[in-house]
């Protein structure tokens, strides 16, 4: 699938993301993005927090993103479902791993990280079901 993804830092440090963002709302909500309907964009506040994260999902995801203008990011490039996926579950494991101390190895921690990631996964999944 072909994806274009376009991201602006307002003045005032607001992210917003628009343009084929139906594959990545599952991670934007996940990191608080609010869906602003009538702009048909999504938008989060202190956007500098994110905007390193987001270029790099979406890098990983085999998209290219330029910068277009001092704040402006454009990416885009051909995907597929699966690795959205992968990616998406991989970056919120990520997080969720390190915030839970699973980093750290104690007995039984492989089953408990198992169960994590295969339920981000299945909530990812179930994220895209309709496509």
């Amino acid at each position: 699938m072909k994806l274009r993804i376009f991201i602006k830092l307002s003045d005032k440090d607001e992210l917003e993301v628009s343009g084929d963002t139906y594959f990545i709302r599952y991670f934007l909500k996940y990191k608080f993005f609010k869906w602003n309907a009538n702009e048909r964009k999504w938008i989060l506040k202190d956007g500098h927090l994110v905007i390193d994260e987001l270029l790099e999902l979406l890098e990983n995801m085999g998209l290219k993103c330029s910068e277009v203008r001092e704040k402006e990011w454009i990416c885009e490039g051909e995907t597929s479902r699966k690795r959205v996926i992968d990616v998406i579950t991989d970056a919120i494991y990520q997080e969720q791993a390190y915030v839970r101390g699973y980093d750290v190895i104690t007995d039984g921690i492989f089953e408990t990280r198992r169960k994590l990631y295969e339920s981000i996964r299945r909530s990812v999944e179930k994220s895209l079901k309709n496509y």
